[in-house]
């Protein structure tokens, strides 16, 4: 155990201690002969929470505090770097521009970022540094605000085990709100599947705050809402609570009503923590929730279950997103572990963290089959990356002996549970090529009024399915849009709704192209298949390309990928104005290449005329003048 490691833990016992006996600070240190002052550092170590580094709150702004340390030392960072051993000016530069911080080594390795904070010309004291080490560790998901099975037991009846958690500094605090709250409280860690709900509320669980605030205990159930078997029914859960509570089995009989009352009876007097995992719906949760003052429950569910906060007053939502880019490659490195990076370059691990969306589940299943298959063959991780990137969806699966344990089975679970119509619209969104969508152009992909995309959407969002990036602007996670465009090529309605999402934007862009250049010469449309969306001047034409800008070079894109190249060259062209206002050449040149050989395919002259001619002028503005 290292250094700071044992302070640490030190001062926690003696803090726990303290509190257990009711003594203070000056108690202890008159039982023990030494200053007050020497207890109080001692307890320094403990305080990491609330000391003068709890700033400090992602790895920048640690970075610029060490940047600040080393200037205010009035030595240089190559002399700082010259004189910690195994610590390279590189590496310093790194940690200052808040990059590839590293969580506390494994045993026998040296811990260099300690080195650093031990070089004696940065003039830190030991509690400094333990102070420093536990923000680093937070930064890394390693917190040493950790288990306490080396203090004391605490009854945590079945709560999942999380060897490895990363990161999810915000969301940990959020949750530590709830502790300082002695009224009944409700919480509702949602997110989709794979992101680390459960892991998450684990992890909090066992951590020394929330052991000391609910001393009686945790109880924990699996509810099933998202699994291959049935969810479980408010009886089952019920009496597995009670079981928990250590109630007499023979008393456990009749109704719910009956069920709660006893539950509620059990609960009575305790502090407890409820964890109501993998929640499907309110009904299902309601019965469950503790009454009891100074008792929480933390309720995770792949959807928001708003209608809680209806019947149960006080409740806190904490949705959770996918990982940070440091994050995932920092999970990565936990999973794989250093003997198999040790020749791996960082942009690699980058590579691979984009290839799974930085989700954690499909971040983890990666690294068991790297580590299982494609390191033992000599495959690199920059190679492991490319592979899976072909089909991310089928290679981010275990195998066919634990098919529950995979990517695009967590999905279809999220899915079973929408109305018909929504399932349908989802599919169907599922042919968009993103980033993002509007209402108007998802009513146009599913062939439906504004009103009923609307509907459609806000119950793809409460299943946490899409997310609303801005007023009435929603995207799909990367691998649920996998997700959905697999469910979309199984389709027979395709060909319509394609055409209509293409007449869509190509007719629209079109008349926010001549309100915005009314002089320049226009070019034939074919008769649209759907109303344009409608923009109002000069201004609001901005603005939509603005929004859009993203969405339209996609759908050059998809329009040539998919066969129709005549609305591939006039999107091209469309767009040529704006991208050149706002100085996006080298994106003009890509859609001007791609109209030029959309032209040539369709034999148009004309066309081909065209987009030569602005392909020319964007290349011209890169001073590609030969090419031009």
């Amino acid at each position: 155990m290292s250094g700071p490691e044992t302070v640490h833990l030190l001062a926690a016992w003696l803090e726990q201690h303290m509190k257990t006996r009711g003594v203070s600070a000056a108690d202890v240190a008159a039982d023990l002969g030494v200053p007050v002052a020497t207890v109080t550092a001692w307890l320094s170590g403990r305080k990491s929470e609330t000391n003068a580094y709890a700033h400090l709150d992602t790895p920048a702004k640690l970075g610029a505090w060490l940047k600040a340390l080393i200037r205010e030392s009035g030595f240089t960072v190559k002399q700082i770097a010259a004189t910690t051993e195994n610590v390279s000016m590189g590496t310093v530069y790194n940690w200052l521009r808040g990059e590839h911080l590293p969580p506390p080594p494994s045993a026998g390795e040296p811990d260099r970022f300690d080195a650093l904070l031990s070089n004696t010309r940065l003039g830190l004291t030991l509690a400094q540094r333990v102070q420093l080490d536990e923000i680093r560790r937070r930064l890394t998901g390693t917190s040493l605000h950790a288990p306490v099975g080396t203090i004391s037991r605490w009854p945590d009846h079945g709560l999942p085990a999380n060897d490895v958690f990363i990161g999810r500094g915000e969301e940990i605090r959020r949750l530590d709100r709830v502790l300082g709250d002695g009224g009944r409280k409700v919480v509702v860690v949602s997110g989709a599947g794979g992101v680390g709900k459960t892991t998450l509320v684990a992890h909090w669980a066992r951590l020394r705050d929330t052991v000391a605030t609910y001393v009686d205990g945790c109880l924990y159930v699996n509810l099933n809402g998202f699994s291959e078997s049935a969810p479980m029914s408010v009886e089952k859960a019920l009496t597995t609570l009670l079981s928990q509570l250590d109630v007499d089995p023979q008393s456990m009989v009749g109704g719910v009503e009956t069920l709660v009352a006893r539950y509620h009876k059990a609960m009575s007097g305790r502090k407890m923590l409820v964890v109501l995992d993998n929640a499907g719906t309110e009904p299902q949760v309601r019965p469950l929730l503790p009454v009891t003052p100074g008792c929480v429950a933390v309720v995770t569910s792949r959807h928001r279950l708003t209608g809680l906060q209806v019947t149960s007053g006080k409740t806190l939502h904490i949705r959770l997103d996918t990982l940070g880019a440091r994050e995932a490659a920092s999970l990565i490195r936990n999973l794989v572990g250093g003997l198999a990076l040790k020749t791996t370059d960082p942009d690699a691990i980058d590579e691979l963290a984009s290839v799974c969306g930085r989700l954690p589940l499909a971040l983890t299943i990666a690294a068991a089959n790297f580590l299982t298959h494609a390191r033992p063959s000599g495959t690199s991780l920059r190679e492991y990356a490319k592979q899976l990137s072909v089909n991310r969806l089928d290679t981010l699966a275990v195998g066919p002996t634990d098919p529950e344990y995979a990517v695009s089975a967590t999905i279809d679970r999220s899915t079973r549970q929408l109305t018909n119509r929504t399932r349908d619209g989802y599919r169907l969104l599922g042919l968009h090529p993103g980033p993002g969508i509007g209402v108007d152009a998802a009513a146009v992909a599913i062939g439906t009024t504004v009103d009923e995309a609307q509907t459609v959407l806000d119950e793809l969002e409460q299943a946490n399915l899409v997310v609303q990036t801005r007023p009435g602007r929603y995207a799909f996670h990367d691998l649920v849009r996998d997700h959905a465009a697999r469910l979309a090529a199984d389709g027979d309605t395709n060909d319509a709704a394609r055409l209509r999402m293409l007449d869509h934007y190509l007719h629209t862009a079109f008349a926010a192209a001549r309100l915005i250049e009314p002089d320049r010469e226009p070019i034939a449309l074919p008769e649209p298949t759907v109303h344009p969306q409608v923009i109002a001047d000069v201004a609001g034409a901005h603005e939509w390309f603005d929004v859009e800008r993203p969405v339209l070079l996609a759908m050059v894109k998809y329009a040539a990928e998919s066969g129709a190249d005549a609305h591939a060259w006039r999107l091209a062209w469309t767009l040529t104005d704006d991208l050149n206002r706002r100085g996006h050449w080298h994106d003009w040149v890509t859609v001007g290449r791609t109209a030029v050989t959309s032209a040539k395919r369709l034999n148009d002259d004309t066309a081909a005329a065209r987009a030569h001619r602005f392909l020319a002028f964007a290349l011209i503005r890169l001073n590609l003048l030969d090419e031009a």
